[in-house]
């Protein structure tokens, strides 16, 4: 028993002291600099903005190279701060990387007589989000040609994550290649509300794609699903609640669930449950995609600590796969369908093994069970996240 709590609490992220941990346990003091100026950009209305950064790093980790993670906010592309994301690059930093907040620039066009958020047309809108794009990867190349040194960062290990809005702006950073840009950033007709007409010109072409190593979707959600290329493209966690009214892990226009027709000029956007169901066909490996889609209907984590736990873990076995957990920790060699799991969990490219131990997130055993034809019922558990251990392999998911 003491041992499968230990390999959980690896999985999950705590604080427990296991030989060759690192990029989990959060363990470093961190050091902040504030308000770097990466840039200057124009706005939607014309305006000159300039564009910040925070930038936390570990204190005394000794490493000569750090990954960076940036972590961007949300606020539907017309409000939010970078300070939201403090406490996500605290974590982060404390557990090794290099994690900065940025800025972007934000606002677009409303409807006569409505405010904002109601959108004058999806145009506004896509053209908002590539604008964030546009930023982010500015700030990312400010970073990486200007602090590199200093960070002592591993350019190659580069981490894009956000919330919401932030979400679909890292999805965008992630996977948009040039050609694939919206056509609404192309030069289109101009906005008029009432006496205030504004052109909207080619908005031009995203600075070059960084070499992404991960990208961590909370809530978020891709324009196309196409920007995702083939097996080899960026691996993904990503997390939503089933009936976000917000962001839909599903299919549909942003801000759907909103009273009096707010998201009615939005563009359809395409959640978690797509973002993984293109992975899918894509044929992407078991362990460069995590999906959690938790049975609620809020627009939020609904555990904040374990849900960046569940992340932290899956990006750092992805930059270190030798040395990330326990050696009795197996990789990640099968997959759990449907999800959230109902009654009946199935495994996919299963291991070996004719019994399961599932844990609940407190690292309590709170089922072991008979593996018949690759079938698991799950039945008697409550609704929660629980991990799946299957010969030392280990495998998260949501029960509904």
């Amino acid at each position: 028993m003491l041992k499968h709590t230990f390999l959980l609490a690896a999985f999950l992220g705590l604080a427990v002291v296991l030989p060759g941990q690192d990029l989990v346990r959060r363990q470093y003091a961190v050091r902040w600099t504030d308000d770097q100026v990466y840039g200057v950009a124009t706005r939607f209305d014309g305006v000159p903005d300039t564009l910040r950064m925070n930038i936390a790093e570990p204190v005394d980790d000794g490493v000569r190279r750090r990954p960076m993670v940036v972590w961007i906010h949300g606020g539907a592309f017309l409000q939010g701060a970078r300070t939201e994301m403090r406490d996500l690059c605290e974590r982060w930093a404390s557990r090794g990387y290099v994690a900065a907040t940025v800025s972007y620039r934000l606002g677009f066009t409303a409807p006569p007589l409505q405010p904002a958020p109601y959108a004058y047309d999806e145009a506004e809108v896509l053209r908002a989000a590539y604008r964030a794009s546009i930023d982010v990867r500015t700030a990312i190349a400010w970073v990486t040609a200007q602090r590199a040194t200093a960070l002592r960062l591993d350019t190659s290990h580069i981490v894009v994550g956000g919330t919401s809005a932030g979400g679909i702006t890292a999805l965008l950073v992630a996977y948009m290649d040039d050609d694939e840009r919206p056509d609404a950033t192309r030069a289109i007709g101009a906005t008029q509300v009432l006496l205030d007409k504004r052109e909207r010109p080619d908005m031009g072409p995203a600075p070059e794609k960084p070499h992404i190593a991960a990208v961590v979707n909370y809530f978020g959600a891709l324009v196309d699903t196409s920007m995702i290329d083939d097996a080899t493209d960026v691996p993904v966690f990503s997390y939503h609640q089933e009936n976000d009214p917000v962001v839909s892990s599903d299919a549909r226009r942003g801000l759907w669930g909103l009273p009096l027709g707010v998201g009615d000029h939005y563009p359809v956007i395409y959640g978690t449950k797509r973002i993984a169901r293109r992975t899918a066909t894509c044929g992407y490996p078991l362990d460069h995609v995590e999906t959690i889609i938790y049975p609620g209907a809020a627009h939020e984590l609904h555990n904040t600590a374990l849900v960046d736990s569940m992340a932290a873990v899956f990006v750092a076995r992805l930059l270190t796969p030798t040395t990330l957990v326990h050696a009795d920790a197996a990789p990640v060699s099968f997959d759990i369908a449907p999800h959230p799991v109902v009654d009946l969990c199935e495994l996919s490219c299963a291991v070996d093994a004719d019994r399961a131990r599932i844990y609940n997130t407190n690292g309590t055993l709170a089922l072991e069970a008979r593996v018949n034809e690759h079938t698991i019922d799950c039945s008697r558990l409550l609704p929660g996240i629980y991990v799946i251990e299957l010969n030392g392999h280990l495998r998260s998911f949501v029960k509904q």
